[in-house]
């Protein structure tokens, strides 16, 4: 499986890579939407985990710009986020039937996105 973990904290992302190594997974990482946009035009994900909150901007960014160059893999895309109840992550995932992890989350976790995403 190949993932594309979006979070604008260095250190999540860089845990995050190294579970979905450790688990036989490829991950890259971005922590903007024009680290998404230069990712998606040489790969397509199976799996973008993408935090609501990017510094600046937010996953609504992300999911605007996909719309524009790769709209196939918007279905693919999960929201983080640690407010995950908060009503503008819900309606996101609502308006996207997209699924959301809350954070903090761990390999457990990931594993079990995984297996969803598989299926």
């Amino acid at each position: 499986m190949l993932v594309l973990v979006v979070d604008d904290e260095p250190t999540l992302r860089t845990v995050c890579q190294r579970l979905f190594s450790a688990m036989g997974h490829l991950c890259e990482s971005a922590a903007d939407v024009a680290g998404v946009i230069e990712q998606v035009k040489s790969h397509k994900f199976d799996l973008i985990i993408c935090d609501y909150r990017l510094g600046h901007e937010t996953a609504k960014d992300v999911i605007a710009a996909l719309q524009e160059v790769a709209p196939e893999q918007i279905a693919n895309i999960v929201l983080s986020s640690g407010d995950s109840s908060g009503p503008e992550v819900a309606n996101l995932a609502e308006e996207h039937g997209l699924d959301i992890i809350s954070k903090p989350f761990g390999r457990v976790e990931l594993e079990e996105l995984v297996t969803t995403k598989s299926s």
